[in-house]
């Protein structure tokens, strides 16, 4: 009465009541940005996927816009809110910007829903606008006026954060690949194979060699190989020998002979494979792998029977 006005909630701190609906459209997008990342995960079916994937969509990424994504959604803290929304976009749009400078044609910020990084860049540019303008600080009630619940409230957005981050890591391609014996460094440039952790699982590689559909049916003896190895050049007439025995005697083991490209790069000896019924490829040379050749494996239906590498793989008494 006597000249005072009553407390009104402003801006941010009404929450998901607000009439102002930017933040709350904020938060739920980048809950569904969390959600389409983890649901990629999901949908990524061999261990390889990893190397062709942007390996922006971190768990660390995906618990901190599952936290931030929260955050306004229940109208806690909103001033700090405001500003550390703003301060992430603005780190997103440098982030997109810089992506469609390098001409990438995926930002890789919704999953399988790929957007060009210039539209997020625009996005991301119109979020921060419409945050700093459209939705200013609550003012000085806000600071006095906060919920009794606000504490909890937000260690709960902390918690189901970190809970969403650890889930998303264990379903992040990197840990697949990891335990299926592909290590990957650089970004994805780099990859270490492990073949003795294929044993009993699906054939790890089927994304990066063209003849992966013949390989997934009947059974395969594959023979990787580095074109400047001299234990490799002394195996390849071996498993030859055993490609042409297997024709003539109409038994069912096929025999795949697969280059491990070299840094640097080491052209194939003109003499090094003789006329056989068996298949030659080479794994994607976008990539540097990292292996200790000759290694062998033997395949039956896409599965992983048995592995072998060097002085071992140089005979074929190893094979089931």
């Amino acid at each position: 009465m006597c000249g005072t006005e009553p407390d009104r909630k402003t801006g941010w701190e009404s929450g998901i009541f607000m009439e102002n609906k930017v933040p709350f459209l904020v938060g739920t997008m980048l809950l569904v940005a969390a959600a389409l990342k983890i649901w990629h995960f999901l949908r990524l079916t061999t261990a390889s996927a990893v190397l062709h994937e942007p390996q922006g969509a971190t768990p660390g990424l995906i618990a901190w816009e599952t936290f931030l994504g929260l955050w306004p959604l229940f109208g806690v803290y909103m001033n700090a809110a405001l500003r550390v929304a703003i301060l992430c976009f603005s780190v997103f749009a440098c982030d997109a910007f810089y992506e469609a400078v390098g001409g990438k044609a995926d930002c890789g910020c919704f999953g399988q829903v790929r957007v060009n990084p210039w539209l997020t860049t625009a996005f991301d540019l119109l979020v921060i606008c419409s945050l700093f303008f459209g939705a200013g600080p609550a003012g000085p009630s806000a600071a006095v006026r906060r919920r009794p619940s606000s504490g909890t409230l937000f260690a709960v957005f902390v918690v189901v954060g970190l809970a969403v981050g650890t889930s998303s890591y264990f379903l992040h391609p990197i840990f697949k690949a990891t335990r299926e014996g592909l290590r990957v460094a650089d970004g994805g440039r780099l990859v270490i194979l492990e073949p003795g952790k294929w044993i009993g699982l699906r054939f790890p590689l089927f994304g990066d060699l063209k003849i992966s559909p013949k390989l997934r049916k009947g059974k395969w003896v594959l023979l990787f190989y580095h074109a400047n190895c001299t234990e490799c050049q002394q195996t390849i007439p071996i498993y030859e020998r055993l490609a042409q025995d297997e024709l003539l005697s109409g038994n069912s083991i096929h025999i795949a002979f697969i280059r491990v490209p070299s840094e640097p790069r080491t052209p194939v000896p003109a003499n090094l494979f003789r006329p056989t019924p068996a298949l030659r490829t080479t794994l994607d040379s976008q990539h540097q792998w990292i292996a200790t050749t000759p290694i062998a494996v033997e395949l039956r239906n896409g599965l992983v029977i048995a592995t072998v590498s060097g002085p071992t793989a140089m005979n074929t008494l190893w094979i089931r």
